[in-house]
């Protein structure tokens, strides 16, 4: 699970936070840029994955975050 820092970004909102079976599936608002976006870490293999949202996709991406970042699609790149 992720540590928390003691830097809070304050533009970014979490909307929705979820942990299962080693994935944590974050949804967050950005309010300066109004973008959502995923983010989806695999503790089992250290991947963070990131995906912007389109506003009215965004429960469904929470919901269903797999069919969102999709790894052999070089536009959903693994975050270092």
């Amino acid at each position: 699970m992720r540590q928390l820092s003691l830097y809070m970004d304050t533009t970014s909102i979490e909307l929705a936070e979820r942990y299962s079976d080693g994935v944590e599936v974050r949804l967050l608002w950005n309010r300066a840029t109004n973008q959502v976006t995923l983010e989806v870490t695999d503790d089992r293999t250290e991947a963070t994955y990131e995906v912007p949202v389109a506003g009215e996709l965004a429960m469904d991406a929470f919901r269903h975050p797999f069919v969102y970042v999709q790894r052999d699609e070089p536009a959903y790149a693994a975050v270092a």
